[in-house]
C-alpha cells in the first residue's frame, strides 16, 4: 500500500483508505513512517520549516476522517468498527445482525463519500454544490435498504 506524507494528503479514494488503516497512529499524533528503515537525511538538503506542532498534522487528518464518516450515519459507524476496533465485515455483520456484503458494500460507500477531495462534499464551493450522503447515494444509483441494526456496545 502507498504511503502518504502531510503535503501529500489529498482524500482521494486510495488517500482516505490509508487514512483509516492508520487512524490508530494518526488519532494518537503519531504519522505512519513511509520508510521502515528510517529517515535518511540527504547532505546540503534543508527542509522547511512548519508553524504547526509535530503531531497536529496527524490529528486534523484523523478528526477530518471522523467528521467525514459521521456525516454517512450508521454507515460511518461501520467505518469505525472495521478500522478503529479491528473488526472484520463478517465479525461486524454477525454483531450487529447484518449481511457481511452488506457491510462491505456499506464501508465502501463511506469511503467514497469521504474521498471528495480537499472540499467535502458537503460544502458548496463555486465548483459544486453541497450534498448529503443520502442524497450522494441517491445521486450515485446505490440502494440504501432501511436496516435496524443492533447498535449496542
Amino acid at each position: 500500500m502507498e504511503s502518504y506524507s502531510p503535503r501529500d494528503i489529498n482524500y482521494d479514494f486510495p488517500c482516505v483508505q490509508w487514512i483509516w488503516t492508520n487512524i490508530c497512529a494518526l488519532q494518537e499524533g503519531r504519522w505512519p513512517e513511509s520508510n521502515p528503515s528510517g529517515y535518511i537525511d540527504q547532505p546540503g538538503m534543508r527542509s522547511q520549516g512548519s508553524s504547526r506542532a509535530n503531531f497536529e498534522n496527524a490529528c486534523l487528518v484523523a478528526a477530518e476522517v471522523g467528521i467525514r464518516a459521521k456525516r454517512c450515519g450508521l454507515d460511518g459507524f461501520l467505518v469505525t468498527e472495521k478500522y478503529v476496533r479491528g473488526l472484520s465485515e463478517e465479525q461486524i455483520a454477525k454483531e450487529r445482525h447484518l449481511i457481511a456484503e452488506d457491510v462491505y458494500r456499506r464501508i465502501n460507500r463511506v469511503l467514497g463519500y469521504s474521498a471528495s477531495g480537499r472540499t467535502p462534499r458537503w460544502r458548496k464551493t463555486r465548483w459544486k454544490k453541497a450534498q448529503t450522503y443520502k442524497q450522494w447515494c441517491d445521486a450515485k444509483g446505490y440502494r440504501r435498504k432501511v436496516i435496524k441494526a443492533n447498535l449496542s456496545f
